[in-house]
């Protein structure tokens, strides 16, 4: 979760998003990176559905 000007931002929806974007194209498991905010979208999106990863690169997630 991330707070910016009073706003809560999640990574669940866009999670979600990707996940369902995966199953779509029809092109899982996927190699997946991720930097900053969007580090930690993958990264939930690796543990919820692992099914759809095949390999996963955070890079500097100090923000997210």
């Amino acid at each position: 979760m991330i707070q910016t000007m009073g706003l809560v931002i999640t990574t669940a929806r866009p999670a979600e998003d990707l996940h369902l974007l995966i199953k779509e194209l029809n092109v899982d498991p996927v190699h997946l990176t991720g930097q900053d905010v969007s580090g930690a979208t993958v990264l939930r999106l690796a543990a919820t559905y692992p099914e759809d990863v095949l390999s996963f690169t955070a890079i500097d997630l100090d923000s997210a």
